[in-house]
């Protein structure tokens, strides 16, 4: 905060304030003191005078805390760091050299401060033109005028700077550090809306740039300007043609000092957008390489002639060493491109160790003597020439071995993932540092070698990655780098080197927490974080495939710790899963490496939350958890530490289960992308949510026009560029994804749209309605083809065929219809379903169809059969289905019911092969991933989940009970007890007659009726033990102070005691009420449990089983807590602060005492002076392990529920009924 914004709400200083020994002090306190008046009123002034100073200290805190939250506000924008202009990452980068490009720039100047002009400049030119170093220039000219805004340079080069998505956050950021009132307007931005980030473009422009813009006045004499360089090296042309509308239309809108200069190659996409904006006047443009062609040789030879220069003084020498005729060579040979005069010039200047100026020039111009430019038929042909002679010259001389080298480093250096230093490259090359600089000698016109050694090598220009990779642009086969292969070196090394560092507990300083990833190697954290990608990208060879193997099996968890040490799972989840896609489509590749690699992507994305905290919970939180017999945890069990171990309530496989995101809002179908890493959903608000599946956050927001019309059906289209959604007012919105803005209408329906598909091309667009009506649409031209009538009710689904010769459609008249694309008539009707048809499915032969209807069944139909009769019966829901998908390999059938599960159906033999519980409502829909790995479910419960069906395939019928719902017990007191005073009471209970020899009940195994009257009040029988599964809703559950027993209540009466060192079930015990309140004895011998049902506390024998004594209660009494004496030999039973019965209050807050008869009391009663150890452990509602303020473990969320600790053991027993003992430690 300004020092200004501090004087004006500090209070003034006293003139006295540094009288004393508190002058100038704050945020102190002083105890156990005393003063002393001492000098009248002087004393009182001084602690007045500390008072103030106090009081100013506080707010200066307060103020600077304010400060670091808004802070922290603002560094929420996701800032892309390569893109400004004068970033690090372009530290190699330059505008024009003074006196060069004059007129463009004059022009583009007098753009700028033109008053009457438009907002928007379109610089366009070839490939090599200068477009980078204009807006460089423009960029710096104006930052230096304090009014430059913020500058974007596009590239290839980075990942981060080839979207568009973080693009206006990164403007608003850059715009928030040169204007400090604008940065107060976005953080307040920020605050009022908390989704604003993972909005659409067009409203984080208007909510994070335009307004603040607009009401912090900022008004400078010359308009702020906004400089996007390269847009055509953005990867998707629809974003960007959409961000230049977005623009063009949002400033139209206001009167704004904001000017947008943009740069790109005269891409047909985007010279097609700028053409059409100048027509109407909102783009000025400019075209480089329709500059006259003597202003442009005059500007190559004045950069010529001053490089020649510079080189003379470099050398020493006087006066031109080049002459004027040499010179006009070079501009001849540049043709106009900038990129060749710059990259000719590299080529002649002298570098470490290189020969004299006019030898190299020398070589350049031999090279030309006898070839004509004016016969080249394409621009691109001069700069290939060029870079063809550089490569030469540098390859002089060696042999095939030094070839082989220097080709290996170039064609790593093109096409790796991100930037290394010389030492980060030789280290993963496994070469000599000095070695990998000599062979680099030789090019440095066209790699930039920085002497500096922190700065990465990097290849000057783009046009040098697209010559070496063209078998078309480098014949020489010296110089050609087969991408393919070069990945496939790279991955080799990427396994060597991880081979060689990856090991188990690579930080061993504070383990705990991530410190910063210096502690790996730059080759190293390279080759974790991008070996998936270059095996992506490869030919897999059987060495590599080798290789791989051994390191799946061998290193891959330490892998996954040095993601988290690097702070980057999310990549690793994303590439490791590219990596096993293309794995899957080769043959010979062996089922346990496919499996254990799909082990490691569930391992990341279900255990991202601890693994992303700090390292070593990949051994003590998601290791410890891993199912048992999977490849993952077989191969690395031994890594698991001593603490904790997971010894009862372990799973033995992945659950399909991923995660549930809770949408809270009345909702839509729900669609899948490709690869299975983002859902989207329609939901009331008029908004269309899409969500990334690996951890459950919001990807970004499509909102609508109007809240009336919500997106009841949506569909996306197979290149995942663009959304389809339907609404209650009849209208079809189409919606770019990447964008995040709607870009068009369809209008024609008469009543609600009920379902949306595309076409396998994404040309077409097929909807149906409430108005019995299918119609199809032209996406390209934005209208109707065709309007198919003939059902007699609703259209609930339509499908295209693969082969988009067909459309499918099931309705309310109980009938499948087939209709031809290409002519709109109706070919086929298939009856058969005794309900309505509400979903349909096609297989991607075409050769068979899949339905499911209200009458509860599924059925597959042959396309094409002679007579109209299902193939196939499939009955297995108990209600009506509601939405079915095919997988795209058409062996697997999802379908989704009213009757709350989701079923998988193997399609060829029509078995079930598993159902998937968890919902509590009806499936609205189900959808399959392209790459069959995933379903997505959303249901009328609220929630959106996602499965992963990797596991599932090939395999028989079992039960996947997940999450499963419990309804709270009715026997669950419905109101929190307030506070217990602690008050022991002198009642005592008279004495029962209980016989000295109580009858032991027989070991669990047997079914036994009790005949004891005393025992038969209370328990009726021990039962033979079930699966835990089957056990359910725990309301209480207590552990001994040794960790060696634990009890557990369930809300169905049934009361259980576990021997924890062995993991087994000693009892289970059917009661007749319900026990709230658990509590063992010290020496674990004895039980005390409470019943607000049966109204009595009872103490258990827990080795036989039987109770030893038993008290009833009052029936207006509710305990809150039981619990034993220090001396253990009486009950204390705590009630709460008051009972009101009948308006009266009975019974006052205190405590209960019942006195043991000898037979009751523990074997061994403490001391009263022993002090009762109590745990140290908590467990978080994250699902945080706490011991003291260190989180030794996270527990997940289907692991979670009621739970104790005692003696080192965490029990809990989950919501499915699950018991799971967790040893944190051998001991108390």
């Amino acid at each position: 905060m300004p020092t200004s914004q501090l004087e004006q709400l500090s209070p003034p200083r006293s003139p006295h304030s540094s009288i004393g020994p508190f002058a100038n002090a704050s945020n102190f306190s002083i105890n156990h003191s005393n003063f002393y008046e001492v000098g009248g009123n002087l004393t009182v002034n001084n602690v007045r005078h500390i008072e103030e100073d106090v009081e100013h200290g506080l707010k200066s805190l307060l103020l600077t805390k304010s400060d670091k939250e808004q802070q922290e506000c603002f560094n929420r924008l996701h800032h892309v760091i390569e893109a400004p202009y004068n970033s690090l990452a372009r530290e190699s980068a330059s505008g024009c050299l003074d006196g060069t490009r004059t007129e463009v720039l004059q022009t583009i100047q007098k753009w700028i401060v033109s008053s009457d002009g438009t907002s928007l400049f379109w610089l366009n030119g070839m490939a090599g033109t200068g477009k980078s170093s204009i807006a460089h220039s423009i960029a710096a000219l104006y930052d230096k005028k304090h009014t430059l805004g913020a500058s974007f340079f596009f590239s290839r080069d980075q990942q981060a700077t080839r979207e568009t998505m973080f693009l206006f956050q990164s403007i608003a950021f850059q715009l928030g550090n040169k204007y400090p009132m604008m940065k107060i307007a976005i953080i307040d931005a920020l605050k009022r809306d908390q989704t604003l980030l993972s909005s659409n473009l067009r409203t984080q422009l208007r909510e994070l740039v335009l307004s603040p813009l607009f009401n912090c006045d900022v008004s400078p004499q010359i308009p702020i300007i906004i400089v996007l360089d390269a847009l055509d090296e953005c990867e998707d042309d629809d974003s960007v043609t959409k961000i230049i509308d977005i623009f063009v239309t949002e400033i139209g809108e206001r009167s704004f000092p904001l000017k947008i200069f943009a740069t790109s190659r005269p891409e047909r996409h985007l010279r097609h957008k700028f053409e059409t904006l100048a027509a109407q006047g909102f783009s000025t443009r400019f075209i480089l390489h329709e500059i006259e062609p003597e202003h442009v040789k005059f500007d190559i030879k004045y950069f010529i002639r001053h490089a020649v220069e510079y080189i003379a003084g470099r050398n020493h020498k006087r006066g031109l060493w080049a002459t004027e005729d040499e010179m006009d060579t070079l501009v001849d040979i540049s043709a106009g491109m900038f990129i060749v005069a710059s990259t000719a010039v590299a080529f002649i200047r002298p570098v470490r160790g290189s020969p004299d100026p006019r030898a190299r020039l020398q070589i350049l111009l031999d090279s030309w003597k006898n070839k004509s430019p004016e016969n080249n038929d394409h621009p691109l042909a001069y700069i290939d020439r060029i870079y063809t002679q550089i490569l030469s010259r540098s390859l002089e001389g060696m042999n095939e071995k030094a070839v082989t080298r220097v080709r290996m480093i170039v064609g790593t250096i093109i096409l790796l993932y991100a930037r290394l230093t010389s030492t980060g490259l030789s280290g993963l090359l496994q070469l000599d540092e000095d070695q990998l600089l000599y062979s680099l000698e030789e090019l440095q016109s066209v790699i930039l070698v920085p002497i500096e050694s922190y700065r990465p090598i990097q290849a000057f220009h783009l046009s040098f990655h697209d010559y070496l990779t063209s078998r078309v642009r480098c014949a020489d086969p010296r110089f050609f780098i087969n991408a393919p292969v070069v990945h496939s070196q790279i991955a080799h090394f990427c396994f060597e080197r991880m081979m060689k560092s990856l090991k188990k507990g690579m930080q061993s300083k504070n383990p705990f927490r991530i410190l910063n990833n210096t502690t790996l190697a730059e080759e190293l954290k390279y080759s974790c974080q991008y070996w998936a990608l270059h095996i992506a990208e490869c030919l897999l060879g059987q060495d590599l495939l080798s290789s791989l193997q051994i390191f799946a099996f061998t290193k891959i968890l330490y892998w996954v710790e040095a993601l988290s040490i690097i702070g980057d799972l999310k990549g690793g989840v994303s590439s490791i899963k590219k990596a096993r896609m293309k794995l899957q489509l080769l043959k010979g590749v062996s089922s346990d490496l496919l499996q254990i690699l799909h082990d490691a992507e569930k391992f990341m994305i279900d255990f991202y939350l601890p693994i992303s905290q700090s390292p070593i919970h990949v051994y003590n939180s998601a290791l410890v958890f891993t199912p048992r017999q999977t490849l993952l945890y077989r191969t690395f069990s031994s890594d698991l530490p001593d603490t904790p171990k997971l010894t009862h309530g372990f799973q033995t496989d992945w659950d399909p289960f991923l995660r549930k995101i809770d949408v809270f809002f009345n909702h839509s179908t729900a669609a899948i992308s490709q690869d299975g890493t983002r859902v989207a959903l329609g939901v009331d608000d008029g908004t269309v949510r899409i969500w990334n599946v690996h951890d459950g956050s919001e990807y970004c927001r499509l909102e609508g026009r109007s809240e009336h019309n919500w997106p009841r059906v949506i569909a996306l289209s197979h290149d995942e560029s663009r959304l389809a959604s339907g609404s209650y007012g009849h209208d079809i919105q189409i919606w770019s994804i990447r964008l995040g803005d709607l870009l068009f209408s369809l209008h024609g329906h008469q009543n609600w749209v009920q379902c949306i598909s595309f076409s396998s091309k994404d040309s077409l667009l097929a909807t149906g309605s409430l108005d019995k009506t299918i119609r199809i649409w032209d996406l390209d031209s934005d209208s109707q083809l065709y309007n198919l009538d003939g059902h007699t009710g609703a259209v609930n689904s339509v499908v295209f065929s693969y082969d988009n010769r067909y459309i499918i459609s099931g309705s309310d008249d109980m009938s499948i219809r087939i209709w031809g694309v290409s002519c709109g008539i109706q070919l086929h009707k298939l009856d058969g379903h005794l309900h309505a048809i509400w979903s349909v499915a096609i297989s991607h032969d075409s050769t068979l169809i899949a339905s499911g209807s209200g009458d509860s069944t599924v059925r597959i139909w042959k396309l094409g059969s002679s007579n109209n009769k299902y193939a196939e019966l499939m009955n297995g829901h108990t209600q009506a289905v509601r939405s079915i998908a095919l997988s795209s390999e058409d062996d697997i059938l999802v379908t989704g019911s009213e009757d709350t599960t989701i079923c998988i159906w193997d399609i060829r033999s029509g078995e079930k092969i598993d159902v998937l519980h968890g919902n509590l409502d009806a499936i609205s829909s189900v959808a399959i991933s392209r790459d069959g790995t995933c379903i997505v479910s959303s249901s009328k419960d609220g929630t959106l989940r996602i499965w992963d069906i990797t596991s599932l395939k090939g395999r028989k019928r079992s039960d996947v009970n997940l999450e499963m719902y419990m309804k709270p017990s009715s026997l669950t007191p419905k109101a929190l007890w307030k506070p217990v005073i602690t008050k022991v009471l002198s009642k005592v209970i008279g004495n029962e007659k209980i016989p000295s020899k109580t009858k032991s009940l027989p070991k669990i195994g047997l079914d036994v009726e009790v005949k004891n009257n005393t025992f038969g009040s209370l328990l009726t029988s021990v039962v033979k033990p079930k699966l835990s599964t089957e056990l359910y809703g725990a309301i209480a559950i207590a552990v001994s102070s040794n960790g060696s027993r634990v009890a557990i209540s369930y809300n169905n009466r049934i009361l259980t005691i576990w021997n924890a060192d062995q993991a087994v079930q000693m009892h289970r015990i059917i009661c007749k009420g319900s026990m709230q309140r658990l509590h063992f004895s010290q020496d674990v011998s004895r039980l005390i449990s409470y019943s607000d049902e049966a109204k009595v506390i009872v103490v258990w024998d827990t080795e036989g089983g039987s109770i030893l004594f038993q008290d009833p209660c009052p029936s207006y009494q509710y305990y809150s807590e039981v619990s034993l004496s220090p001396r253990e030999d009486r009950i204390i039973a705590e009630y709460p602060t008051s009972v009101n019965v009948l308006s009266e209050i009975v019974q006052q807050a205190g405590s209960h005492t019942l006195p043991l008869p000898m037979y009751a009391m523990p074997n061994c009663p403490a001391d009263a002076n022993t002090q009762i150890q109590v745990s140290k452990h908590v467990l978080r509602a994250s699902g945080w392990v706490l011991d003291g303020q260190r989180e030794v473990c996270w527990v997940p969320s289907k692991f979670r529920g009621v739970h104790a600790f005692g003696g080192g053991l965490l029990a809990t027993s989950s919501r499915s009924g699950n018991v799971v003992l967790l040893r944190l430690s051998n001991t108390s």
